[in-house]
């Protein structure tokens, strides 16, 4: 049993994030998912709400970045946009002593703005479907470093 995030094998600077965000030990879905994330292992895990599904699958990513490498690394799909801004929201309290860039990249919003920020070398992509598709075949989202 896992009493502590200090023992699920996560760099310091998340730990640091991960404490300052108000987390105090891991959920049981944090507890089960974060080591499979921790090795690239595909996972499906489902839990009720409010139980930590967007710590586990947002501490596994940020933890699998490479923060000396300047392409994007992992791009996750929400279903809408109050998600993904949730989302975004979470990683970057949990980023904050990383060093990275996470960016938005959501329909709805300036095409040209999601095009700008897709410059900025960002490490991390949260958006949804239809304007991740729209950057991926108009090539602003290269995606041949995703982890």
């Amino acid at each position: 049993m896992t009493e502590s995030f200090d023992d699920l094998n996560l760099t310091d600077n998340l730990l640091r994030g991960i404490y300052s965000y108000g987390f105090e030990n891991p959920s049981p879905i944090q507890e089960k998912a974060i080591p499979f994330i921790n090795e690239r292992k595909d996972l499906i895990a489902q839990a009720q709400s409010g139980t930590g599904k967007t710590g586990a699958f947002s501490i596994g990513v940020l933890n699998n970045i490479d923060v000396n490498e300047d392409s994007i690394q992992a791009v996750i799909i929400n279903p809408t946009h109050e998600l993904a801004i949730q989302n975004y929201n979470v990683m970057k309290e949990l980023s904050s002593y990383m060093n990275i860039n996470i960016q938005t990249v959501i329909g709805g919003t300036s095409v040209r703005k999601c095009q700008d920020e897709l410059k900025k070398n960002p490490k991390i992509i949260i958006g949804t479907p239809g304007r991740i598709l729209d950057m991926i075949e108009k090539r602003y989202l290269l995606t041949e470093n995703i982890k």
